[in-house]
């Protein structure tokens, strides 16, 4: 524990050592799976990515409002992926041709806070660079001028910024996605800036900017439908980590 000002909150507290994504997403030494960052393959015994950042009230406000929704879900110390295994027996609401797209209070998911913990780990990216355990650090996020909006949401200060933020909830059908977590990574796409990472088994996207598609803003879990979708992202880990699927994992 150390004194300083916390990022959320803005206060002058004591700080607690934050993870960058939660501690219960790590993988087991006994589990054959991968903490990805940067294009790197880092086994299970790998450091903890972990910085003096937030206060305790603020660990605890990201935890209630976000983090124990998703991680009852993830269960990703458990030998089965609850959360598929619900969509897989569901009735979507809606089928694309690669996906399919369900109600989250069809199957008693809370979207509102799978949508808060999204933000949580993108603003997290925002603010700090992260050692990695290559020694090298991550590069901030860019969240231009929305940045301290989103602050202030996650602070309990505003509601949800609806008119500039969308976060859209996948969860894969392909198990390699289901051994892995990766950092957020961002681009832009759809005319505005586009932020992913994967935790264990669901891809996020947060979607920010004024020129959101209706398409994704329909699709959002802030949305009046709530909507989650389940589909195969292999690609996107293909596409994000080249050769990922072929690299040994411990």
């Amino acid at each position: 524990m150390t004194r300083g000002s916390c990022e959320l909150c803005l206060e002058e507290k004591d700080l607690l050592k934050s993870h960058y994504i939660p501690k219960a997403l790590y993988p087991t030494k006994r589990q054959k799976s991968a903490t990805v960052t940067r294009r790197v393959v880092v086994s299970g015994r790998a450091p903890h990515l972990k910085a003096y950042l937030l206060c305790r009230d603020c660990e605890t406000r990201f935890e209630q409002n976000g983090e124990s929704e998703v991680l009852k879900w993830l269960a990703p110390k458990a030998k089965r992926f609850s959360l598929a295994e619900r969509l897989k027996l569901a009735l979507p609401r809606e089928r694309f041709p690669d996906s399919s797209r369900f109600a989250a209070y069809d199957i008693g998911l809370d979207a509102a806070k799978f949508a808060y913990f999204a933000l949580s780990v993108v603003w997290r990216g925002a603010v700090h660079g992260w050692s990695l355990p290559d020694g090298t650090r991550t590069k901030l996020l860019d969240l231009g001028p929305h940045q301290e909006a989103i602050r202030k949401f996650l602070a309990g200060e505003t509601e949800f910024p609806h008119e500039v933020v969308s976060v859209v909830a996948i969860v894969c059908s392909d198990p390699e996605a289901r051994s892995l977590w990766i950092i957020p990574c961002q681009d832009e796409e759809a005319g505005c800036q586009n932020y992913r990472f994967i935790a264990r088994g669901v891809l996020f996207r947060v979607l920010l900017g004024p020129s959101i598609p209706p398409f994704f803003r329909d699709a959002s879990c802030v949305s009046p439908r709530q909507p989650i979708a389940y589909g195969d992202c292999s690609r996107r880990v293909k596409q994000d980590l080249p050769g990922l699927l072929q690299a040994p994992v411990g």
